[in-house]
């Protein structure tokens, strides 16, 4: 485990000059229009989702256009869905949790520069959330985990359609439960009368 940290770690340090190419330039510059007046989908012409322009154009109003303030970013959004590996393995113990962080990470630095800020990888911590939400439910029952984790969800859609069908999985997760809740103690039940009328 302190191994795979270390390779993280240097992996991490690698890339503090990692520098802004591939799709993010493109879409810091749609961002850009965008806050200055210019109309999605007429003005600038693109197929992304709105969620994309909205989180580009947060990071140049937040941290600026330049390579290190994407590379902030994109560590940053590394950091968040590492922990929500952590929080999701959590059950089955630290080195669990711990390792798939590391793994993920590990995985996304070796990727090298294009990575960075890709459209898959800003999905992943909007579906880890919603499956985490639904975990919860499972767990406690509260309807509230459902809500926020269906939210994620419905962020994660504006961000790239694909998250549909996790989400759509996830919703047969959660019909299988409820339904298994209810049937169950009717089973009981029917058990409980057929045992004791054998003993009458």
């Amino acid at each position: 485990m302190a191994a795979f940290a270390i390779v993280v770690a240097v992996l991490a340090w690698r890339s503090r000059g990692w520098p802004l190419i591939h799709d993010a330039p493109i879409m810091h510059y749609i961002a850009w229009r965008i806050a200055g007046g210019a109309v999605p989908y007429r003005d600038v012409f693109d197929m992304n989702f709105p969620a994309v322009y909205l989180l580009h154009g947060a990071v140049l109003r937040a941290l600026g256009p330049g390579d290190g303030a994407w590379r902030a970013f994109d560590l940053g959004w590394l950091a968040l869905a590492g922990a929500l590996i952590a929080a999701l393995a959590a059950p089955w113990g630290a080195v669990a949790a711990v390792g798939g962080a590391l793994a993920f990470a590990a995985y996304h630095l070796a990727g090298g520069p294009w990575q960075a800020g890709q459209r898959d990888f800003l999905l992943c911590p909007f579906l880890l959330a919603g499956a985490f939400g639904v975990v919860r439910w499972l767990e406690r029952r509260r309807l509230v985990d459902l809500v926020w984790g269906g939210l994620t969800l419905g962020a994660g859609v504006t961000l790239k359609p694909h998250a549909l069908v996790f989400a759509s999985l996830l919703i047969i997760v959660v019909a299988v439960a409820t339904w298994r809740s209810r049937t169950s103690p009717r089973r009981r039940n029917r058990f409980s009368s057929r045992t004791f009328s054998s003993f009458g």
